[in-house]
C-alpha cells in the first residue's frame, strides 16, 4: 500500500525486446537491409532499452544489390514507449528505502475539476498492480490503487491481478467513480471510520477540492504487499496519449543518402532519453524511401 510521499525518481532498469529484423545488445541495435532498384520503400522496426540520460546508438546496414547508385530517404517513425518498473529485490526496511518504489514521472498541470480519467496497459509480471499518485498544488496526493478504487469490492487480496490488465483489470480505470485516499492519511483497512472518512470518489474529491490543481502523476509500483514488477505502456490522461519520457533522436535522421552500387552503407543513428524521469523500451522504425 501506498503510504507515504516520496519526491525522488529512481532510474529503473529494463529489458531488451528484439524484433525479428533487429539484433539487440546492451546499448546497441543493428537493422540490416538489403535493397535493390525494385524496392521502392521498406520499414525496418527496431526496440531500444535506455536509461536516464543515456544516448544509445542503432547501426542501419543497407546493402545495394543493383549496379547502379540509389537514392535514399530515411526517416524515424516513433511507434510507442513502454517502460518496466522493476521492483522484485529488496524490503522497505529501514522506510524510506529506494527498494520501496520505482516510478513513472507524468508532468501535467490543469484543474482537478477537468481530470476526467487516467489508464494505461499493464502486464503484471509479478506481484502487486500499478497505481497511481495524483499531486495537488495544494500538498495533497490522491492515492489510486487497485485494492481500494471499488470500495463495495475492497482489500481483496485473494484476486490481484496477473498478467496482461487494462489499468485495474477488473476494477476499471480511474475516472470520477475512482475512489483514492490521501497519502497523508491512514491507507486502510475499509471499514475503518478514519480510512473511510477520507476515502473518496474523484467525483467527490472535484466538490471536496473545488479550486484545486492537478500538478503532476507518479505511476507507480511498490513492494510494500509484495515485490512487484510490470511492464507498462499506453498511458492515458483524459483519453489523450502521454509520454513519461522523452526520446530525443540526435542523429541525421530525416536523411537522404546515396547508396553506391553494390556496397553496404551503414547509418548510425543516436537516440538520446532524457534525464528526469526512469526509462524502458522504445519501439520504433526506421522508414526507408527510395528518392
Amino acid at each position: 500500500m501506498n503510504k507515504k510521499i516520496l519526491m525522488f525518481g529512481i532510474p529503473i532498469f529494463a529489458l531488451v525486446v528484439v524484433s525479428a529484423l533487429a539484433v539487440a545488445y546492451f546499448h546497441s541495435v543493428s537493422v540490416d537491409l538489403t535493397v535493390d532498384e525494385a524496392r521502392s520503400s521498406a520499414d525496418l522496426p527496431f526496440s531500444l532499452t535506455g536509461y536516464s540520460g543515456e544516448t544509445v546508438t542503432k547501426d542501419l546496414v543497407i546493402h545495394n544489390s543493383a549496379n547502379v547508385p540509389l537514392n535514399a530517404q530515411l526517416s524515424y517513425v516513433e511507434k510507442t514507449n513502454s517502460y518496466i518498473l522493476d521492483n522484485s529485490a529488496g524490503t522497505c526496511l529501514p522506510y524510506p528505502s529506494p527498494t520501496c518504489e520505482k516510478r513513472i514521472t507524468i508532468e501535467n498541470e490543469f484543474a482537478l475539476a477537468d481530470l476526467d480519467s487516467i489508464s494505461w496497459d499493464a502486464n503484471v509480471l509479478s506481484g502487486y498492480a500499478p497505481h497511481v499518485d495524483v499531486y495537488l498544488d495544494n500538498g495533497e496526493v490522491l492515492v489510486f490503487e487497485y485494492a481500494k478504487v471499488n470500495p463495495a469490492d475492497c482489500d481483496d487480496s485473494a484476486d490481484y491481478p496477473a498478467g496482461e490488465i487494462n489499468t485495474f483489470g477488473d476494477k476499471g480505470i480511474v475516472d470520477d467513480s475512482a475512489y483514492a485516499w490521501l497519502s497523508a492519511g491512514p491507507a486502510g483497512p475499509c471499514g475503518d471510520a478514519t480510512f473511510d472518512a477520507g476515502h473518496k470518489s474523484l467525483a467527490d474529491w472535484k466538490v471536496f477540492y473545488p479550486d484545486a490543481n492537478v500538478v503532476g502523476m507518479e505511476l507507480e509500483i511498490d513492494n510494500w504487499i509484495s515485490a512487484s514488477s510490470s511492464k507498462i505502456k499506453n498511458i492515458k490522461v483524459n483519453g489523450e496519449t502521454t509520454s513519461a519520457i522523452g526520446v530525443i533522436y540526435t542523429n541525421n535522421l530525416p536523411l537522404l543518402i546515396e547508396l553506391a552500387p553494390e556496397t553496404d552503407t551503414t547509418i548510425t543513428a543516436e537516440f538520446t532519453f532524457d534525464d528526469v524521469t526512469p526509462k524502458g523500451i522504445v519501439t520504433g522504425t526506421i522508414h526507408y524511401q527510395k528518392a
